[in-house]
């Protein structure tokens, strides 16, 4: 990986976007995890006070996954991004337990993938949230559309799950902000959406300034504990 697109501190600049938290890309993820980490450290480095990383560790890697994560960690990303459908795992899998303590043990959040059938639902991250009540849990792009009403019933059923908005519609959108807007974080999908197109459906559902405030910085500040 080389250096952080124009075209996203593009985005950010247009959008009045402060801050943005990266992640690795699919092939990183799933296979050059340690490239991956070092591309998000980099960006962060090169782009001071404009970017927080998450890392990743494929559980399949085993020790040499807990160590990864730990390197990262220890150098300064600010949480971990699971992506079952391309690391090959169900989201409930007793396999993610080593990396999952090293989230409680460090205090970060960690970030799911979910709405793709059957290794990305809600539930089976809901199962991973009940196990590790001292890590929050965020599910990327709340069930996308499908799930979403599973994604609702996890956050009811568990304090330590947060829904993510890319990829919804501005209706469930609203429904969420509605439900917990304490627990609803502001994500742009991208390079999947645009930053632009994400921040619109999130003014349009939450008219509310308060509401709107914490789903668009204060509650991720609070997961990532003043580390921002």
């Amino acid at each position: 990986g080389g250096t952080v697109p124009r075209s996203l501190l593009e985005q950010m600049r247009q959008n009045g976007v402060e801050r943005a938290v990266l992640a690795p890309d699919d092939l990183m993820t799933a296979v050059d995890n340690e490239e991956g980490n070092r591309f998000v450290l980099r960006a962060i480095e090169q782009n001071p006070g404009a970017f927080l990383g998450f890392a990743v560790a494929n559980p399949w890697f085993g020790k040499r996954a807990e160590k990864r994560l730990r390197a990262a960690l220890d150098a300064g990303l600010n949480g971990v991004y699971f992506k079952s459908t391309v690391q090959g795992f169900m989201a409930d899998d007793e396999m993610l337990r080593p990396l999952l303590e090293l989230c409680a043990e460090r205090g970060v959040p960690a970030y799911f993938h979910t709405g793709t059938p059957t290794s990305a639902l809600p539930f089976g991250v809901l199962a991973q949230a009940r196990r590790f009540p001292g890590v929050n849990f965020i599910l990327g792009h709340m069930g996308a559309n499908d799930y979403v009403g599973d994604a609702f019933a996890a956050v009811n059923l568990s304090d330590n799950v947060y829904l993510e908005t890319s990829l919804n519609l501005t209706t469930l959108i609203r429904t969420a902000a509605e439900l917990r807007p304490d627990r609803v974080i502001y994500g742009s999908g991208s390079p999947r959406s645009s930053m632009e197109f994400e921040l619109k459906k999130v003014l349009e559902a939450v008219p509310d300034e308060t509401a709107r405030e914490q789903i668009l910085h204060r509650n991720l500040e609070r997961l990532l504990g003043g580390r921002v």
